[in-house]
């Protein structure tokens, strides 16, 4: 279980596993940017890891901020799915990685974030996909993007603590 930091913390992570995996990516952002001030920042991630040769499929959960060279690449790719988090009980993946940046949640529950995104899931929608995904052969996780100074109500970091618990327990 990793905490980050922002969404890059991911890529040397997952650069580390040696057989196939899957992702399931929850956030606000695909990260799908080729480059992004380089060629490796929380804004081109997700991009750098699908180069990696033993990720499989990426399940992205819970985006809905896209540029049109995001879309544009997803258009063009299999290897990423877009889906709701009630279908993740429908997906069947040997070994998978969990990321969550909490931006992925609606700003009323984590308003801690560097960017955020109207909308977004619920934190009972993100504890119950966690907790099915926590059922499977979840080979690590990692929790990113908290940024406790852009919250002084502290929601956001209780937020995260209980995020981290659930996943930890």
């Amino acid at each position: 279980f990793f905490i980050g930091g922002d969404h890059s913390i991911t890529y040397p992570i997952l650069k580390a596993q040696t057989k196939p995996f899957d992702v399931f990516w929850f956030d606000a952002h695909p990260d799908l940017y080729d480059f992004y001030k380089h060629k490796f920042s929380h804004a081109t991630v997700m991009r750098r890891v699908l180069e990696l040769h033993n990720c499989r499929t990426i399940y992205l959960i819970g985006s809905r901020a896209m540029e049109p060279e995001e879309k544009e690449f997803l258009k063009n790719t299999q290897r990423v799915k877009r889906i709701k988090p009630d279908q993740i009980k429908k997906i069947h993946s040997r070994r998978y990685y969990v990321t969550i940046d909490i931006d992925v949640l609606n700003p009323k529950t984590a308003p801690g974030v560097d960017h955020p995104v109207p909308g977004g899931l619920s934190l009972t929608q993100l504890i119950n996909s966690i907790k099915h995904l926590k059922k499977g052969n979840i080979i690590g996780c990692d929790l990113v993007e908290v940024v406790p100074d852009n919250d002084s109500s502290g929601i956001t970091e209780k937020v995260a603590g209980e995020i981290i618990q659930i996943l930890l327990n």
